[in-house]
């Protein structure tokens, strides 16, 4: 029984080590390495029509190979919306209003209204 539990834990140990060996490396865009990993993500989301809206999301990534320091931008459009109207009371006096995509769950014209 002893052997099944320090076999276990020497397993747990290894697998541990490993992940954090590879988790979250990718490929530096600059030297090529696996030593690059985003610092901050940026989104911006934008309607473009009724049925229809672009996501610009944007990638800081940092090597500590060759120590660069880049963006990474994406563009993606999000094609046949069904856009639904959200409201949600904050507080009393402050009332917060959105559209969600029913597609892809993001959330579209965000605006937080104060009311008397």
């Amino acid at each position: 029984m002893k052997k099944v539990i320090a076999l276990c834990l020497a397993l747990v140990l290894v697998l541990s080590v490993a992940s954090l060996c590879f988790a979250g490396n990718m490929r530096c865009g600059r030297c090529g390495k696996y030593t690059a990993g985003v610092v901050d993500t940026q989104k911006t989301i934008t309607s473009t029509g009724s049925t229809q809206h672009k996501i610009v999301t944007s990638k800081q990534i940092y090597c500590s190979s060759c120590h660069s320091l880049y963006w990474e931008t994406t563009t993606t459009y999000q094609n046949h919306c069904n856009l639904k109207h959200r409201t949600q009371w904050l507080t009393p006096h402050l009332l917060y209003e959105y559209d969600l995509c029913g597609v892809c769950g993001e959330k579209i014209h965000e605006q937080t209204t104060y009311m008397n």
